[in-house]
Protein backbone atom coordinates (compact mmCIF):
# COMPACT_ATOMS: atom_id res chain seq x y z
CA UNK A 1 0.00 0.00 0.00
CA UNK A 2 1.33 3.55 -0.82
CA UNK A 3 0.02 7.06 -0.76
CA UNK A 4 0.77 10.32 -1.06
CA UNK A 5 0.10 13.23 1.20
CA UNK A 6 -0.88 16.54 0.52
CA UNK A 7 -2.18 19.54 2.00
CA UNK A 8 -5.54 18.43 3.49
CA UNK A 9 -5.64 14.87 1.13
CA UNK A 10 -4.63 11.52 1.27
CA UNK A 11 -4.55 9.05 -1.09
CA UNK A 12 -3.74 4.91 -1.36
CA UNK A 13 -4.46 2.41 -3.54
CA UNK A 14 -3.62 -1.55 -3.22
CA UNK A 15 -5.55 -4.76 -3.61
CA UNK A 16 -7.74 -5.99 -0.71
CA UNK A 17 -6.94 -9.82 -0.23
CA UNK A 18 -9.26 -10.04 2.61
CA UNK A 19 -12.96 -10.92 2.17
CA UNK A 20 -14.02 -7.84 0.33
CA UNK A 21 -17.67 -7.79 1.75
CA UNK A 22 -18.42 -5.37 4.19
CA UNK A 23 -16.27 -6.53 6.86
CA UNK A 24 -13.80 -6.78 5.14
CA UNK A 25 -12.82 -3.58 2.84
CA UNK A 26 -14.38 -1.18 5.22
CA UNK A 27 -12.90 -1.83 8.23
CA UNK A 28 -9.92 -3.62 7.73
CA UNK A 29 -8.73 -1.27 4.75
CA UNK A 30 -10.45 2.13 4.31
CA UNK A 31 -11.01 2.95 8.28
CA UNK A 32 -7.69 2.68 9.71
CA UNK A 33 -6.48 4.71 6.26
CA UNK A 34 -8.89 7.83 7.03
CA UNK A 35 -9.06 7.70 10.70
CA UNK A 36 -6.81 9.78 12.82
CA UNK A 37 -5.83 8.22 16.48
CA UNK A 38 -7.57 9.46 19.53
CA UNK A 39 -5.47 10.28 22.35
CA UNK A 40 -7.73 10.95 25.94
CA UNK A 41 -6.31 13.23 28.56
CA UNK A 42 -2.36 13.31 27.57
CA UNK A 43 -0.61 14.85 30.85
CA UNK A 44 1.18 17.89 29.21
CA UNK A 45 1.55 20.28 32.51
CA UNK A 46 1.02 20.30 35.96
CA UNK A 47 -0.74 23.83 37.28
CA UNK A 48 1.13 26.54 39.38
CA UNK A 49 -0.78 28.81 41.09
CA UNK A 50 2.19 31.54 40.75
CA UNK A 51 2.21 30.48 36.80
CA UNK A 52 0.19 32.03 33.70
CA UNK A 53 2.44 31.07 31.33
CA UNK A 54 3.45 27.17 30.29
CA UNK A 55 4.11 25.73 27.03
CA UNK A 56 5.16 22.17 25.11
CA UNK A 57 5.44 19.93 22.55
CA UNK A 58 2.15 17.01 22.42
CA UNK A 59 3.64 13.63 22.22
CA UNK A 60 1.67 12.87 18.81
CA UNK A 61 1.08 14.93 15.72
CA UNK A 62 0.28 16.40 13.12
CA UNK A 63 -2.95 17.27 15.30
CA UNK A 64 -6.05 17.78 13.37
CA UNK A 65 -7.96 20.50 12.95
CA UNK A 66 -10.33 21.41 15.70
CA UNK A 67 -9.14 18.57 17.52
CA UNK A 68 -7.40 19.60 20.81
CA UNK A 69 -9.38 19.65 24.11
CA UNK A 70 -7.25 21.56 27.02
CA UNK A 71 -8.60 20.29 30.71
CA UNK A 72 -7.46 22.50 34.05
CA UNK A 73 -8.74 23.23 37.30
CA UNK A 74 -9.30 27.00 38.40
CA UNK A 75 -10.03 26.96 42.25
CA UNK A 76 -11.35 23.94 42.16
CA UNK A 77 -13.21 24.03 39.03
CA UNK A 78 -12.91 22.13 35.99
CA UNK A 79 -12.51 24.18 32.80
CA UNK A 80 -12.05 23.28 28.96
CA UNK A 81 -10.23 25.19 26.20
CA UNK A 82 -9.99 24.26 22.28
CA UNK A 83 -8.58 24.78 19.11
CA UNK A 84 -10.70 26.82 17.07
CA UNK A 85 -9.17 25.22 13.64
CA UNK A 86 -6.65 28.53 12.95
CA UNK A 87 -4.14 27.83 15.79
CA UNK A 88 -5.48 29.50 18.26
CA UNK A 89 -6.50 28.11 21.85
CA UNK A 90 -10.05 29.54 23.10
CA UNK A 91 -11.14 28.82 26.42
CA UNK A 92 -12.16 29.92 29.79
CA UNK A 93 -9.56 32.54 31.80
CA UNK A 94 -7.08 31.43 29.14
CA UNK A 95 -5.44 32.28 25.48
CA UNK A 96 -3.29 29.57 23.59
CA UNK A 97 -1.67 28.84 20.32
CA UNK A 98 -1.08 25.75 18.87
CA UNK A 99 1.13 24.56 15.83
CA UNK A 100 -0.84 21.49 14.01
CA UNK A 101 2.57 20.33 12.00
CA UNK A 102 4.90 20.19 15.51
CA UNK A 103 2.20 19.76 18.23
CA UNK A 104 3.95 22.83 19.94
CA UNK A 105 1.52 24.65 21.94
CA UNK A 106 1.27 27.89 24.63
CA UNK A 107 -0.94 28.54 27.03
CA UNK A 108 -1.07 32.21 28.88
CA UNK A 109 -4.31 32.21 31.95
CA UNK A 110 -5.54 35.45 32.59
CA UNK A 111 -3.90 37.41 35.60
CA UNK A 112 -5.69 36.36 39.21
CA UNK A 113 -6.81 32.94 37.62
CA UNK A 114 -3.59 30.68 37.54
CA UNK A 115 -4.08 26.91 37.54
CA UNK A 116 -4.25 24.82 40.57
CA UNK A 117 -1.62 22.87 41.17
CA UNK A 118 -3.52 19.42 39.85
CA UNK A 119 -2.66 17.92 36.12
CA UNK A 120 -2.94 19.94 32.83
CA UNK A 121 -4.28 17.23 30.38
CA UNK A 122 -4.67 17.56 26.45
CA UNK A 123 -7.54 15.04 24.21
CA UNK A 124 -6.69 15.18 20.29
CA UNK A 125 -6.66 13.46 17.14
CA UNK A 126 -3.51 13.10 15.03
CA UNK A 127 -2.78 11.56 11.78
CA UNK A 128 -1.08 12.65 8.49
CA UNK A 129 -3.67 14.87 6.32
CA UNK A 130 -6.39 13.00 4.91
CA UNK A 131 -6.63 10.47 8.34
CA UNK A 132 -8.56 13.06 9.83
CA UNK A 133 -11.92 11.49 10.75
CA UNK A 134 -13.23 10.54 14.01
CA UNK A 135 -15.76 8.03 14.24
CA UNK A 136 -18.43 8.91 16.27
CA UNK A 137 -20.09 4.92 16.71
CA UNK A 138 -19.24 1.96 15.18
CA UNK A 139 -21.82 -0.92 15.94
CA UNK A 140 -24.40 -3.57 14.85
CA UNK A 141 -26.87 -2.08 12.57
CA UNK A 142 -30.22 -0.98 14.09
CA UNK A 143 -33.35 -2.08 12.30
CA UNK A 144 -36.21 0.48 11.94
CA UNK A 145 -37.76 -0.18 15.17
CA UNK A 146 -34.27 0.62 16.70
CA UNK A 147 -33.71 -3.03 17.80
CA UNK A 148 -29.97 -4.89 16.98
CA UNK A 149 -30.50 -6.17 13.42
CA UNK A 150 -30.28 -10.06 13.66
CA UNK A 151 -29.05 -10.60 10.53
CA UNK A 152 -27.04 -13.86 10.39
CA UNK A 153 -24.57 -12.14 8.28
CA UNK A 154 -22.47 -8.96 9.08
CA UNK A 155 -24.41 -6.02 9.52
CA UNK A 156 -22.72 -2.23 10.94
CA UNK A 157 -23.47 1.24 10.75
CA UNK A 158 -21.19 3.78 11.73
CA UNK A 159 -21.04 7.23 10.94
CA UNK A 160 -17.82 9.46 10.61
CA UNK A 161 -17.26 13.09 11.63
CA UNK A 162 -14.97 15.65 9.54
CA UNK A 163 -14.63 19.49 10.06
CA UNK A 164 -14.62 20.44 6.27
CA UNK A 165 -11.63 22.14 4.64
CA UNK A 166 -12.47 25.00 6.72
CA UNK A 167 -11.22 23.52 9.95
CA UNK A 168 -15.00 25.21 11.07
CA UNK A 169 -17.31 23.05 9.67
CA UNK A 170 -19.42 20.18 10.61
CA UNK A 171 -19.21 16.92 7.81
CA UNK A 172 -21.32 13.78 9.41
CA UNK A 173 -21.42 11.03 6.98
CA UNK A 174 -23.10 7.67 7.85
CA UNK A 175 -21.60 3.86 6.47
CA UNK A 176 -24.10 0.96 6.79
CA UNK A 177 -21.99 -2.63 5.38
CA UNK A 178 -23.96 -5.90 5.30
CA UNK A 179 -22.77 -9.17 3.80
CA UNK A 180 -26.00 -10.76 2.50
CA UNK A 181 -24.15 -14.38 1.93
CA UNK A 182 -27.74 -15.60 1.07
CA UNK A 183 -28.24 -13.65 -2.06
CA UNK A 184 -24.30 -13.63 -2.94
CA UNK A 185 -24.65 -9.50 -2.34
CA UNK A 186 -22.33 -6.97 -0.30
CA UNK A 187 -22.32 -2.85 0.22
CA UNK A 188 -22.71 -0.29 1.92
CA UNK A 189 -25.57 2.10 2.54
CA UNK A 190 -24.62 5.92 2.02
CA UNK A 191 -25.65 8.84 4.29
CA UNK A 192 -25.02 11.90 5.59
CA UNK A 193 -26.42 14.61 8.22
CA UNK A 194 -26.85 18.13 8.79
CA UNK A 195 -26.75 17.58 12.43
CA UNK A 196 -24.93 15.41 15.04
CA UNK A 197 -26.46 11.63 14.70
CA UNK A 198 -24.18 10.02 17.72
CA UNK A 199 -27.09 9.53 20.03
CA UNK A 200 -29.71 8.76 17.19
CA UNK A 201 -29.85 5.82 14.66
CA UNK A 202 -28.19 5.69 11.41
CA UNK A 203 -30.88 6.69 9.89
CA UNK A 204 -31.74 9.75 11.98
CA UNK A 205 -32.81 11.37 8.76
CA UNK A 206 -35.86 8.97 7.67
CA UNK A 207 -38.58 11.07 8.82
CA UNK A 208 -36.44 14.25 7.36
CA UNK A 209 -37.86 16.72 4.33
CA UNK A 210 -37.88 14.61 1.44
CA UNK A 211 -36.09 11.33 2.95
CA UNK A 212 -39.60 9.99 4.67
CA UNK A 213 -41.67 9.16 1.53
CA UNK A 214 -38.43 8.60 -0.62
CA UNK A 215 -37.03 5.22 1.78
CA UNK A 216 -38.07 2.30 3.17
CA UNK A 217 -36.25 -0.46 5.24
CA UNK A 218 -36.33 -3.89 3.66
CA UNK A 219 -36.57 -6.42 6.40
CA UNK A 220 -35.25 -9.48 3.94
CA UNK A 221 -31.97 -7.42 2.70
CA UNK A 222 -31.96 -5.69 5.93
CA UNK A 223 -31.39 -2.03 4.94
CA UNK A 224 -33.08 1.39 4.05
CA UNK A 225 -33.31 0.44 0.26
CA UNK A 226 -33.64 3.31 -1.40
CA UNK A 227 -30.24 5.17 0.22
CA UNK A 228 -27.29 5.42 -2.10
CA UNK A 229 -25.70 2.31 -2.64
CA UNK A 230 -21.86 1.18 -2.68
CA UNK A 231 -22.06 -2.37 -4.22
CA UNK A 232 -19.46 -4.91 -3.75
CA UNK A 233 -17.84 -8.21 -4.40
CA UNK A 234 -16.58 -11.47 -2.14
CA UNK A 235 -13.16 -11.93 -3.08
CA UNK A 236 -9.53 -10.28 -3.90
CA UNK A 237 -10.15 -6.09 -5.42
CA UNK A 238 -8.26 -3.57 -6.39
CA UNK A 239 -9.14 -0.25 -4.84
CA UNK A 240 -8.81 3.32 -4.59
CA UNK A 241 -9.50 5.25 -1.38
CA UNK A 242 -8.68 9.35 -1.58
CA UNK A 243 -10.13 11.45 1.92
CA UNK A 244 -9.72 14.80 2.81
CA UNK A 245 -11.36 16.97 5.73
CA UNK A 246 -14.66 17.49 3.67
CA UNK A 247 -14.87 14.25 1.43
CA UNK A 248 -14.24 10.62 0.69
CA UNK A 249 -13.54 8.96 -2.74
CA UNK A 250 -13.63 5.02 -3.44
CA UNK A 251 -13.25 3.32 -6.33
CA UNK A 252 -13.05 -0.67 -6.68
CA UNK A 253 -12.17 -3.49 -9.79
CA UNK A 254 -15.69 -5.17 -9.83
CA UNK A 255 -14.35 -7.10 -13.21
CA UNK A 256 -11.67 -6.37 -15.99
CA UNK A 257 -11.92 -2.67 -16.90
CA UNK A 258 -15.14 -2.01 -14.87
CA UNK A 259 -15.15 -0.05 -11.76
CA UNK A 260 -17.61 0.77 -8.88
CA UNK A 261 -17.14 4.65 -7.56
CA UNK A 262 -18.40 6.15 -5.20
CA UNK A 263 -18.18 10.15 -3.37
CA UNK A 264 -19.12 11.30 -0.34
CA UNK A 265 -19.42 14.28 1.83
CA UNK A 266 -19.17 18.00 1.05
CA UNK A 267 -19.18 19.32 -2.81
CA UNK A 268 -17.04 22.26 -3.77
CA UNK A 269 -20.15 24.73 -3.20
CA UNK A 270 -20.69 28.05 -4.95
CA UNK A 271 -21.45 30.10 -1.88
CA UNK A 272 -20.39 31.02 1.11
CA UNK A 273 -21.18 28.85 4.43
CA UNK A 274 -23.74 31.01 5.51
CA UNK A 275 -25.55 30.81 2.28
CA UNK A 276 -24.96 27.02 2.09
CA UNK A 277 -24.36 25.56 5.49
CA UNK A 278 -24.33 21.70 4.58
CA UNK A 279 -23.28 21.13 0.88
CA UNK A 280 -23.58 17.92 1.35
CA UNK A 281 -23.94 15.25 -1.75
CA UNK A 282 -23.76 11.50 -1.75
CA UNK A 283 -22.84 9.74 -5.16
CA UNK A 284 -23.14 5.82 -5.70
CA UNK A 285 -23.35 3.65 -8.12
CA UNK A 286 -26.64 1.82 -7.34
CA UNK A 287 -29.27 2.01 -4.85
CA UNK A 288 -32.12 -0.42 -3.26
CA UNK A 289 -31.51 -4.10 -3.31
CA UNK A 290 -29.17 -5.13 -5.73
CA UNK A 291 -26.69 -7.51 -7.00
CA UNK A 292 -23.32 -6.16 -8.75
CA UNK A 293 -24.15 -6.94 -12.91
CA UNK A 294 -21.95 -5.58 -15.26
CA UNK A 295 -24.71 -5.39 -17.58
CA UNK A 296 -27.12 -3.68 -15.10
CA UNK A 297 -28.05 0.14 -17.19
CA UNK A 298 -29.23 0.99 -13.62
CA UNK A 299 -25.38 1.56 -12.20
CA UNK A 300 -24.07 4.93 -13.52
CA UNK A 301 -20.76 6.54 -12.54
CA UNK A 302 -20.49 9.67 -11.01
CA UNK A 303 -22.29 11.39 -13.40
CA UNK A 304 -26.04 11.90 -14.92
CA UNK A 305 -26.52 12.13 -18.93
CA UNK A 306 -28.05 15.59 -19.01
CA UNK A 307 -30.92 14.56 -20.51
CA UNK A 308 -31.13 11.74 -17.83
CA UNK A 309 -34.12 12.52 -15.32
CA UNK A 310 -34.22 9.50 -13.16
CA UNK A 311 -31.79 10.65 -10.83
CA UNK A 312 -30.37 7.09 -9.94
CA UNK A 313 -28.50 6.96 -6.04
CA UNK A 314 -27.96 10.65 -5.41
CA UNK A 315 -28.63 12.29 -2.46
CA UNK A 316 -27.61 16.05 -1.75
CA UNK A 317 -28.89 18.50 1.03
CA UNK A 318 -30.19 22.03 -0.92
CA UNK A 319 -29.16 24.99 0.31
CA UNK A 320 -32.29 25.44 2.50
CA UNK A 321 -31.37 22.39 4.19
CA UNK A 322 -33.72 19.76 2.81
CA UNK A 323 -32.44 16.75 1.77
CA UNK A 324 -32.91 15.48 -1.98
CA UNK A 325 -33.07 11.96 -2.72
CA UNK A 326 -33.48 10.24 -5.88
CA UNK A 327 -32.97 6.80 -5.98
CA UNK A 328 -34.79 5.40 -8.68
CA UNK A 329 -37.46 8.59 -8.60
CA UNK A 330 -39.10 8.93 -12.29
CA UNK A 331 -38.20 12.92 -11.72
CA UNK A 332 -35.51 13.66 -9.45
CA UNK A 333 -35.35 17.37 -7.63
CA UNK A 334 -31.64 17.37 -8.03
CA UNK A 335 -29.09 15.84 -10.56
CA UNK A 336 -24.84 15.50 -11.66
CA UNK A 337 -24.23 16.67 -14.59
CA UNK A 338 -20.82 17.18 -16.36
CA UNK A 339 -20.14 20.46 -18.20
CA UNK A 340 -17.60 21.79 -20.25
CA UNK A 341 -14.34 23.11 -18.19
CA UNK A 342 -11.60 23.75 -20.99
CA UNK A 343 -11.25 23.72 -25.01
CA UNK A 344 -9.00 21.81 -26.76
CA UNK A 345 -6.87 24.32 -26.94
CA UNK A 346 -6.71 25.66 -23.51
CA UNK A 347 -5.71 22.17 -22.58
CA UNK A 348 -2.81 22.16 -25.08
CA UNK A 349 0.35 21.69 -22.26
CA UNK A 350 -1.78 18.77 -20.94
CA UNK A 351 -0.08 15.32 -21.41
CA UNK A 352 -2.24 11.36 -21.48
CA UNK A 353 0.09 8.22 -20.82
CA UNK A 354 -0.26 5.36 -21.33
CA UNK A 355 -2.18 4.68 -23.64
CA UNK A 356 -3.09 8.14 -24.83
CA UNK A 357 -1.22 9.77 -27.91
CA UNK A 358 -3.41 13.11 -28.00
CA UNK A 359 -2.43 16.11 -25.71
CA UNK A 360 -5.53 17.70 -26.28
CA UNK A 361 -8.09 16.60 -24.41
CA UNK A 362 -11.75 18.22 -23.18
CA UNK A 363 -12.58 17.55 -19.21
CA UNK A 364 -15.68 18.11 -17.53
CA UNK A 365 -16.64 19.56 -13.52
CA UNK A 366 -19.30 17.27 -12.32
CA UNK A 367 -22.04 20.13 -11.00
CA UNK A 368 -24.89 19.58 -8.45
CA UNK A 369 -27.95 20.70 -9.93
CA UNK A 370 -30.86 21.67 -7.96
CA UNK A 371 -34.34 21.19 -10.43
CA UNK A 372 -37.16 21.82 -7.98
CA UNK A 373 -38.92 23.91 -6.85
CA UNK A 374 -35.83 25.75 -8.22
CA UNK A 375 -33.35 25.46 -10.80
CA UNK A 376 -29.80 26.62 -9.50
CA UNK A 377 -26.20 25.14 -9.78
CA UNK A 378 -25.00 23.88 -6.33
CA UNK A 379 -21.39 23.36 -6.46
CA UNK A 380 -19.46 20.29 -7.88
CA UNK A 381 -17.65 17.17 -6.98
CA UNK A 382 -14.23 17.81 -4.93
CA UNK A 383 -11.42 16.69 -7.14
CA UNK A 384 -13.68 14.65 -9.53
CA UNK A 385 -13.89 15.75 -13.55
CA UNK A 386 -15.38 13.48 -16.68
CA UNK A 387 -13.64 12.85 -19.47
CA UNK A 388 -14.60 10.97 -22.65
CA UNK A 389 -13.60 7.75 -23.01
CA UNK A 390 -12.34 7.26 -26.64
CA UNK A 391 -8.52 6.09 -26.35
CA UNK A 392 -8.63 5.34 -22.92
CA UNK A 393 -8.01 2.32 -20.47
CA UNK A 394 -9.15 1.96 -16.85
CA UNK A 395 -5.44 2.96 -14.92
CA UNK A 396 -4.49 6.11 -17.29
CA UNK A 397 -3.33 9.18 -16.11
CA UNK A 398 -4.12 12.51 -17.29
CA UNK A 399 -2.57 15.32 -16.67
CA UNK A 400 -3.52 18.66 -16.56
CA UNK A 401 -2.88 22.30 -14.88
CA UNK A 402 0.40 20.36 -13.38
CA UNK A 403 -2.41 18.23 -11.52
CA UNK A 404 -2.55 14.06 -12.47
CA UNK A 405 -6.03 12.40 -12.68
CA UNK A 406 -6.49 8.36 -12.90
CA UNK A 407 -9.39 7.61 -15.21
CA UNK A 408 -11.59 4.98 -14.20
CA UNK A 409 -14.05 3.61 -16.40
CA UNK A 410 -17.74 3.34 -15.69
CA UNK A 411 -19.70 -0.40 -14.90
CA UNK A 412 -21.48 -0.06 -18.23
CA UNK A 413 -18.77 1.76 -20.04
CA UNK A 414 -21.34 2.57 -23.08
CA UNK A 415 -22.71 5.99 -22.52
CA UNK A 416 -20.96 9.28 -23.71
CA UNK A 417 -18.97 9.97 -20.67
CA UNK A 418 -18.10 6.77 -19.51
CA UNK A 419 -14.55 7.94 -17.82
CA UNK A 420 -14.19 9.71 -14.70
CA UNK A 421 -10.68 11.01 -13.55
CA UNK A 422 -9.69 11.02 -9.99
CA UNK A 423 -7.12 13.89 -9.22
CA UNK A 424 -3.89 12.31 -7.44
CA UNK A 425 -1.90 15.82 -6.64
CA UNK A 426 0.13 15.49 -3.60
CA UNK A 427 2.37 18.20 -1.87
CA UNK A 428 5.37 17.14 0.03
CA UNK A 429 4.85 17.35 3.76
CA UNK A 430 8.03 17.76 6.22
CA UNK A 431 6.21 16.11 9.22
Amino acid sequence: MTYDVGLNHSYTSGVCAVPCGASGLLQSVILPFITGTEVVAEIIGIGDTAELDFAGILAHFPVGLRRLVITYTIGGASHTAADDGSGLIVGNHLTGTLVHNTGAWTLTFEAGSAPDAVNITASYLYGYPGADWRVLYNRVSRNALGAAETFVNVCNEMVLHNTGLSGTENVWIGFREWDYSAQSAYGWDLNAYTSDPTAAEWMANHSTDGLGTATNYSTTWKHWNKMPMMPLTIGTTTYYIQSNQQCLKIETKVATGRYECMYIGFNRKYGTSSEYPFPIVIKAPYYGDALYSSNNAAHTGLSLHSGDTTGYNLLCVDPGGTFLICGGQATSRCWLTPRSMASTTELSGASIHPTMTSSNYPVRPIMIAERSPAIQLLGDLDGVTFTMGTGLVAGDIIKFDGIKHRVFPDVINTAYFDFFAISECAITTTT
